[in-house]
């Protein structure tokens, strides 16, 4: 009988200091003033009636606007966090303090985090560093980070990390090298993986990713997706290398003497339950790497993890959630294993109990999050 792993992934929707969803906000704007500059610059400096000219200058400020909105978001979030008004722009601290002050994180041996992100310039990566000492205050003392942004995506870094009650004792990250039209200039969806040794007789290959929206999902949150297409959904190729990078690590592992190795992979998917993209994932998943979705209720089904409603209809959470996206129920987390599962994994509201004092949020995040506990040795095929 192996020993026993309690897990627990979390989107916990964390952006720069300063910034309130920046990259979304700043590519419509941006791309709208960059758009309406250039189009007055080649007004002012022709003729009026020469469309091709105009047509081109404003071909030209869409891919020009987009990077100029990076520098700005970033300038803007850095002041904004400068003068100590960062109290209005999501409740970052506060948020991350619940999961201490609420005894979120002391239950858990293992947490996956996806959105803890992180910049380049000073003060940054202020939250990254404020979570890891809340994270060390809980027990959880071994952290790994994603790492810093990569160009072209200056704004955000990959916003991932893994906390550890046990050693870490080897980490990298994968960086998918295919990314979405809307994430390029932005944000690099990446997966973090971790070797966790357990004592001197289990290892934990544990995996967090964030992968990219889909198409279909773009199109709620803004029109600008309805103008675009793909032929192969990026996160089908994103899983492709997902699939590739866990094969890498898990058989250069630490071997050693422990008798015990087990896999989990865990975050937000951005995918639906049950859906096209789901079963892709899961097949490939049991096919190549022996792992079973173990968030599947006995009776089928899957809890909720995203614009969760009350009972009254009403979207729960209203601060992080995009518009489009508000009271629309989806399962987008998920956590595979080849472990023997010792508990059903259940979705966690994680609900602010004093919505009314000053910090007027409502849940920790936009996403609930997702708990198992696992059996540090094998299932058999009967019980995946």
């Amino acid at each position: 009988m192996g020993g026993k792993l309690k897990i627990l992934t979390l989107n916990i929707c964390v952006h720069l200091p300063g910034g309130r969803n920046a990259y979304n906000i700043a590519l419509v704007k941006n791309s709208a003033v960059g758009v309406f500059v250039f189009l007055m610059l080649g007004l002012a400096l022709s003729d009026i009636t020469n469309v091709g000219l105009c047509v081109l200058l404003v071909l030209l400020a869409l891919p020009l606007s987009v990077i100029v909105a990076q520098p700005c978001c970033v300038l803007v979030s850095a002041l904004i966090f400068a003068l100590k008004r960062d109290r209005f722009s999501e409740f970052k601290k506060e948020r991350i303090d619940m999961l201490f002050d609420e005894n979120v994180l002391q239950q858990y041996d293992v947490i996956a985090v996806q959105e803890l992100y992180g910049g380049w310039y000073p003060g940054s990566c202020y939250y990254q560093n404020y979570m890891k000492d809340v994270c060390k205050k809980a027990g959880l003392g071994y952290s790994s980070f994603a790492g810093r942004p990569k160009l072209p995506r200056i704004l955000f870094d990959q916003g991932l990390a893994i906390f550890s009650r046990h050693p870490i004792v080897r980490s990298k990250r994968h960086v998918f090298r295919h990314q979405s039209i809307w994430d390029y200039m932005f944000v690099s969806r990446a997966s973090l993986y971790a070797e966790v040794a357990i004592g001197d007789s289990a290892i934990a290959h544990v995996f967090t990713l964030h992968t990219a929206p889909s198409l279909d999902d773009m199109k709620q949150r803004t029109k600008l997706a309805n103008l675009l297409a793909e032929k192969v959904p990026t996160v089908r190729v994103q899983g492709g290398e997902l699939f590739k990078f866990m094969g890498e690590m898990v058989n250069g592992g630490s071997k050693g003497e422990r008798r015990t190795e087990v896999t989990v992979v865990m975050g937000d998917f951005n995918i639906r339950a049950g859906e096209g993209d789901y079963n892709f994932f899961s097949e490939r998943l049991a096919s190549d790497h022996n792992l079973v979705d173990i968030t599947v209720k006995k009776g089928g089904g899957w809890d909720t993890t995203f614009g969760v409603k009350d009972k009254d209809g009403n979207p729960v959470e209203t601060l992080l959630t995009s518009p489009g996206l508000r009271g629309k129920p989806q399962t987008l987390d998920f956590i595979f294993t080849d472990a023997k599962p010792l508990q059903e994994s259940k979705a966690l509201l994680l609900k602010n109990p004093n919505p009314d004092t000053l910090s007027k949020f409502q849940c920790v995040s936009d996403h609930l999050g997702l708990e198992s506990a696992i059996e540090l040795e094998l299932a058999s095929r009967t019980e995946r």
